[in-house]
């Protein structure tokens, strides 16, 4: 029924595109694929998650690392086969500190809708066993399950129980090794309202909940939101529950967003109806690690404009300095075509970037929609989609916003244009300088697709440029001249005749760079070679100064050998003739090194001492020959 990897499979190259019509396909040997997830791991790889209705809503998933690589091979791994209904409710996917995938979803598996969770390593190990943890014993109908991941690396689930009488929020606690310390029946929080709908994040070691309090019949629904905080033992840590809002008009559609704050505080985002004019406000609120509202009860509304209707706050995260960044769908009263924005809210609730934001879509452009936006170093990276129509969607973009509400990037990035439709698409956390969406692509087969995001407002691979400015080959005349060294820059040749002129050749080590050749006019004279990198900035320049100065004219009639050519540290000298003096000279002439007082055809002369690089060495006052000292 299960499948595990024991093995690491193959890595499959997919690689992302620079192309925004060539989007990488997650796994494409199953079809009918939908409700995507997609994280990262924080050490530069990312997963992706979804189901697959073509028989069952199977779930599948895949590790993708940052080039957009598959590390589990093109049919990812089977995360469960195990029955399904004909419908799916909300799920979600987070990544622990250990780089580990968890995923929580419901499945019909025991006869009823349970909750299960499972732990896949990077290596696609199933490290809660194949069929995962069941986090309740509870026969009643349970759905829509959310994850946290606190700093001790616990994993944190919270879902809704239901039946004829009971509308309660569940909690779970689930240790690395797969134990639930709080018994198999979990953690039930309910009272004589409906508790519903609950949101999750992490305060430390501790875990923040948030969820909805509801009365009232199905037709006139009343929802009030209310937070709590939980310590390991299932505790709660706050005197009370805070009252987040209690503002009018919170539809039975609508869901709160979450964040953290980072200082174990928690951020809520939803939308009401409290001006009563059928058209959505959407608002955020921060509560502190005490439990105290930073903001009134309501929190603060992202913009004043009474006309348009505006969809569910999308948090970004907190600034350095206390103000927190949201973005949002607005849409016209008509809600026929809709538009995206986002605002920041200072500490003290104004609105800075103006009362109504700043629009990265407007109602002139194609229907938009917003995915989702992260915070980085008080820059706001926000990716949405246009030309939507209904639940389909043409085109994503994204767009960087800096601390003063300006754009960042020149224009809108284009993350894919592929025509063939997408739905349901979803944005990961910023990860080694980059993020990814992931969305169902629609034609033929209807796969999930996935794209990179680069800071810089790029997508695909940098394309990095060789920075090599060395030549592998210097030459005169056809001939490599004696002593060449990539890392030597400067020679000097003495040459018996001074016509023709002689003509300098020169080969780089890479191929790519390009080479300017500055020949001689004269005798003496210099040539130079200037070689640019293909990276266009590193450059390196080789010269060659020609002599004719008779000292040092090379005696075709004396025989010498010098050996071994370049030498660490002894130098050997035989002639046919007697050598009486040694002399050896730096490129510029000075002498570094001399002895006269032999009288034999072999000598050895250790220059360990010497720097490494070229020199000549002069036998006897006349002969030249030119060595490297390495």
């Amino acid at each position: 029924m299960m499948m595990s990897l024991a093995l690491l499979p193959i890595v499959s190259n997919a690689q992302w595109s620079s192309n925004p019509a060539e989007n990488v396909a997650a796994i494409t040997s199953i079809t009918a694929q939908t409700s995507p997830k997609v994280q990262a791991d924080h050490n530069g790889n990312f997963y992706i998650a979804m189901f697959s209705n073509a028989d069952n809503y199977n779930i599948h998933a895949q590790r993708l690392d940052a080039d957009g690589n598959h590390l589990w091979g093109e049919e990812g791994v089977l995360v469960s086969d195990h029955e399904q209904n004909s419908w799916i409710s909300e799920w979600d996917m987070q990544v622990d500190h250990a780089g580990n995938c968890i995923i929580a979803f419901t499945d019909i598996r025991s006869g009823e809708p349970d909750v299960y969770v499972y732990k896949i390593s990077p290596e696609g190990e199933f490290l809660w066993g194949e069929n995962g943890i069941s986090v309740s014993s509870s026969s009643l109908f349970e759905f829509e399950p959310k994850l946290c991941i606190t700093d001790d690396n616990n994993v944190y689930v919270t879902w809704n129980r239901q039946d004829e009488t009971i509308s309660a929020t569940m909690i779970q606690r689930i240790t690395p090794e797969g134990e639930l310390p709080w018994g198999e029946e979990a953690l039930m929080y309910s009272g004589t309202e409906k508790y519903i709908n609950p949101v999750i994040v992490e305060s430390g070691n501790n875990i923040t909940l948030a969820y909805f309090r509801e009365t009232g019949p199905y037709y006139n629904k009343i929802r009030h939101i209310y937070t709590q905080k939980f310590d390991s033992y299932g505790n709660t840590l706050w005197p009370e529950d805070v009252l987040v809002s209690d503002k009018p008009g919170i539809s039975g559609w609508t869901k709160i967003t979450a964040a953290s704050d980072g200082l174990e505080g928690i951020i809520l985002g939803c939308r009401d109806d409290r001006d009563g004019n059928t058209l959505s406000n959407a608002f955020v609120q921060r509560i502190t690690s005490e439990g105290n509202l930073v903001w009134p009860n309501g929190g603060i509304e992202l913009s004043t404009d009474q006309t348009q209707f505006h969809g569910d706050a999308c948090i970004a995260g907190m600034t350095e300095n206390g103000d927190v960044v949201a973005g949002w769908t607005f849409k016209d009263s008509g809600q026929s075509t809709g538009g995206v924005k986002i605002q920041r809210i200072s500490q003290d609730g104004e609105r800075v970037w103006t009362d109504d934001g700043v629009t990265l879509s407007g109602l002139d452009n194609p229907n938009s929609l917003i995915i989702d936006c992260n915070l980085l170093d008080n820059v706001t990276y926000v990716t949405f989609a246009r030309n939507q129509t209904g639940l389909i969607t043409q085109s994503i973009y994204g767009q960087s916003i800096t601390s003063d509400g300006n754009t960042g990037w020149a224009e809108d990035v284009l993350i894919s244009s592929r025509e063939t439709g997408k739905t349901d698409p979803k944005m990961s956390e910023i990860n080694l300088g980059q993020m990814i969406v992931g969305w169902i692509d629609g034609g033929e087969n209807t796969i999930a697709r996935v794209q990179n995001l680069k800071l810089d407002g790029s997508i695909g691979i940098e394309s990095i440029l060789n920075d090599d400015a060395t030549l592998a080959d210097l030459s005169v005349d056809g001939e490599t001249i004696e002593g060449f060294n990539k890392d030597i820059l400067d020679y000097t040749l003495v040459l018996n005749n001074t016509e023709p002129l002689p003509v300098v050749g020169a080969t780089s080590e890479d191929a790519n760079a390009t080479i300017l050749i500055s020949q001689t006019t004269t005798v003496p004279g210099n040539a130079t070679v200037v070689i640019t990198a293909e990276d266009g900035t590193t450059q390196l320049d080789y010269t060659i100064h020609f002599d004719t100065d008779v000292s040092f004219t090379d005696h075709k009639e004396a025989h010498i050998k010098i050996y071994p050519n370049p030498v660490a540290e002894c130098l050997h000298i035989e002639n046919t003739q007697m050598i009486n003096s040694v002399e050896i000279m730096d490129l510029t002439g000075r002498t570094v090194w001399e002895d006269d007082r032999y009288n034999q055809k072999m000598v050895s002369i250790m220059i360990n001492d010497l720097k490494s690089g070229s020199y000549y060495v002069r036998i006897n006052h006349c002969d030249i020959r030119q060595v490297v000292k390495k």
